[in-house]
């Protein structure tokens, strides 16, 4: 093109081009022109291509070996396992570093050795960026008991009219807020909503239109509930149980999701282990969507559905954490995978999906 100056393609035409193709591609073409450059780092762009990748499928698992120094991706289309080079990891730093959660292509790392210390990484464009140390974590205060190297709860959420990524630490009595606006706030839990014993656990928070969602497991499952993070008041609140929770005599493990865009609820049936359920949120309330029946009886103690893709095919992790599960609501049958490499990498397990996107935060002062 650029040896034929009659040819003149319109923005609009290369945006479309552009949203389709991967982030490989993008960061090549980035060098093609000045123009080509401006639209690919627009914010319009980005938003764009992070919903296109969605629609595409294009997401992989990131994995993680038993040392914590190796990561890998699967993507499922090819099964593939292609290996990140030590010279293409950047973040030096967070050797040995724990993988908390992911969200629009950005992964939250704390590092093992040093709790305060935590990074957000984009494994797509390699980008990384160690976030400024929390001056309220200091374990040799009161409080200090209360902490622990893991935070029971923890999630990422962007807020697409400031450019303001959040990343969210619950602890047991308080939790922690870290804007890109490079800035920490310490928040206290509300009583109701207080973590007061170790079994109700948060863990990876499920990021659905700006807040960030987490189902609190109580010790006799009568008073689990959900919680989230408004982005906008930086306050957990409660979201009100739905009726199908609320029943005592049925004591079943309810796990969070993201299905087709909608917050969703799913169970297993713990009795048979034969049955899956699944809800959505929707405007009107809660909406049974789908049933999933003869689910192979050991994915009750590793069930964790990861996505939804292309075809309505949902992801899973199980029946152990070697294996991962697709299974296809219209044939209505689960295909296995297994993945297990050699001797060195054999306690690989998948973390949450990882998307093919752009998008990083920088640092507003």
């Amino acid at each position: 093109m650029s040896h034929k100056s009659d040819i003149n393609v319109s923005c609009d035409i290369l945006f479309s081009i552009f949203v389709r193709l991967p982030v490989k591609s993008l960061l090549r073409f980035r060098s093609i022109s000045i123009s080509w450059n401006d639209i690919i780092l627009s914010r319009e762009f980005k938003k764009a291509h992070i919903d296109q990748s969605k629609v595409l499928g294009r997401v992989s698992f990131l994995l993680q070996s038993c040392n914590n120094d190796e990561f890998k991706f699967i993507n499922l289309k090819n099964n593939r396992v292609i290996a990140i080079e030590d010279s293409n990891f950047p973040l030096k730093r967070f050797e040995y570093c724990h993988v908390l959660c992911s969200h629009d292509g950005l992964v939250l790392l704390q590092n093992v050795g040093v709790y305060k210390k935590f990074g957000l990484w984009n494994p797509s464009t390699r980008q990384c960026l160690k976030l400024a140390s929390c001056p309220h974590m200091n374990i040799s205060t009161p409080r200090g008991n209360e902490m622990c190297y893991k935070p029971q709860g923890y999630g990422l959420c962007y807020d697409p009219t400031t450019n303001d990524c959040k990343v969210i630490l619950i602890y047991k009595l308080f939790y922690l807020v870290y804007s890109t606006r490079n800035f920490w706030t310490e928040k206290i839990t509300l009583p109701q909503l207080s973590i007061n014993s170790w079994s109700s656990y948060l863990y990876e928070g499920i990021t659905v239109d700006g807040c960030v969602y987490w189902y609190k497991v109580a010790d006799d499952y009568r008073n689990s509930t959900i919680i989230y993070f408004d982005m906008k008041s930086d306050e957990l609140k409660e979201l009100p149980t739905p009726n199908f929770i609320g029943d005592s005599s049925k004591k079943h493990l309810f796990r969070l999701t993201i299905l087709k865009g909608h917050l969703s609820l799913y169970r297993l049936q713990k009795k048979n282990r034969l049955e899956l359920n699944m809800w959505i949120m929707e405007d009107d309330g809660w909406k049974l969507v789908m049933k999933i029946p003869k689910v192979l009886p050991k994915f009750y103690k590793y069930t964790k559905i990861l996505c939804c893709v292309e075809n309505d095919e949902i992801i899973f992790r199980g029946p152990t954490n070697f294996h991962i599960s697709i299974y296809n609501p219209k044939q209505r049958k689960i295909v296995v995978k297994e993945f297990m490499f050699n001797s060195k990498d054999s306690y690989l397990y998948p973390y949450p999906t990882g998307l093919d996107t752009l998008y990083f935060p920088k640092i507003m002062h």
